[in-house]
């Protein structure tokens, strides 16, 4: 296993620890997982974290409409299941979302606007990630290399 997919597992096991998960999704959605409803906070503490290297892209469904948030670094996307490559991501959301012809493309903030307001805690989870993997920019450098 490549350092990329051992940082992904390590990843979403931290985001599914009980203390971790209740803590950030409870209280900031409401309801959801990381992946249905808290994929757009994560995304942005995931990019604080990371850094310059990191940018938001988004699963869009045929028609523009945005389905998911993800992390990109490299050749590597990011999101609540860990660390994958986009045909990994775009068949995800062929298979779990029933989408026929997904895209996977840069994030466009206003097609997700009202998101913003649920995620007051993005600064917590950067600080969870920091304390368990360290400083973000060495992570995303790997990620790269990877």
């Amino acid at each position: 296993m490549n350092e990329a997919k051992r940082f992904g597992k390590a990843l979403k096991a931290l985001l599914n620890e009980p203390a971790v998960y209740g803590h950030f999704l409870d209280e900031q959605t409401g309801f959801g997982t990381w992946t249905a409803g808290g994929c757009g906070g994560l995304g942005v503490a995931l990019v604080e974290w990371l850094g310059p290297k990191a940018s938001l892209w988004a699963v869009y469904d045929d028609i523009g409409v945005l389905h998911h948030v993800v992390v990109r670094v490299g050749d590597w996307f990011l999101d609540g299941d860990g660390v994958a490559r986009g045909r990994t991501i775009l068949r995800r959301a062929e298979e779990w979302e029933f989408l026929p012809e997904p895209t996977l493309e840069p994030f466009v903030p206003v097609a997700c606007e009202f998101v913003w307001d649920s995620y007051r805690k993005t600064e917590d989870l950067v600080g969870l990630l920091e304390d368990r993997f360290g400083a973000g920019g060495a992570v995303a450098r790997i990620l790269e290399r990877s």
